[in-house]
């Protein structure tokens, strides 16, 4: 992303909109009861309740990254969104970055549901830590000091993710506390990471056929 000299970086406008999306529900899940209880019931994801399936719910497969569990569980992964989602924007495009974005909130819905279909799930977790994934990816295995020493950067790499996992995700551990999905941070984890190099190798042919130049 490029900026003129001296000015200051300017927030991606796809990096605005989800976090504008978020904040906006969110907030209203806080002040209004009646909308947090709609939220919950019907925007979060959830595949079977009081032993039946509720295939209905399977939509909440792109709906429950904007409901949250309250104020602190709102407030963190917004601050995430904005500091990595930023950082990930600036050198993947749009449709890229959405594809990574809501593949690993997929495939961290996909985890958990496998795990526990009757779970209700929220937050942008699974989303998030797939841009993680791919900001690692990027800065960590393909880094120049890695291409001289891939193993060792692969093994930092995967440490990393390691402790982020464990910090963020493990009951007790995180900000937010209370019942935390370790499996949606994982599949969103690996998601991220395994769509990055495709959505990289993508972008780079696409600029090639354009005869355009940018950094992927």
């Amino acid at each position: 992303m490029a900026t003129d000299d001296g000015a200051a970086p300017r927030i991606a406008p796809v990096v605005s909109v989800l976090l504008a999306a978020t904040a906006l529900t969110g907030i209203l899940q806080v002040l209004l009861p009646s909308f947090n209880a709609f939220c919950l019931e019907y925007l979060s994801l959830r595949l079977r309740a009081g032993g039946e399936w509720r295939p209905q719910g399977v939509y909440g497969f792109a709906t429950y990254v904007f409901v949250h569990g309250g104020g602190a569980h709102l407030f963190l992964n917004c601050l995430w969104l904005l500091l990595i989602g930023q950082s990930v924007a600036q050198w993947l495009r749009t449709r890229y970055f959405l594809l990574v974005y809501f593949g690993g909130a997929f495939a961290g819905g996909a985890l958990q549901m496998l795990l526990s279909p009757g779970a209700i799930l929220v937050g942008a977790s699974g989303g998030l830590f797939a841009l993680l994934g791919a900001f690692g990816y990027r800065h960590i295995v393909l880094s120049e000091a890695a291409r001289r020493a891939r193993r060792g950067a692969i093994i930092r790499f995967v440490a990393i993710m390691a402790v982020m996992i464990f910090i963020f995700a493990m009951p007790g551990m995180s900000f937010g506390g209370g019942n935390v999905s370790w499996a949606g941070h994982l599949g969103g984890l690996l998601a991220g990471i395994a769509l990055t190099p495709m959505v990289m190798r993508h972008s780079a042919r696409r600029a090639v056929w354009r005869g355009r130049s940018f950094d992927v």
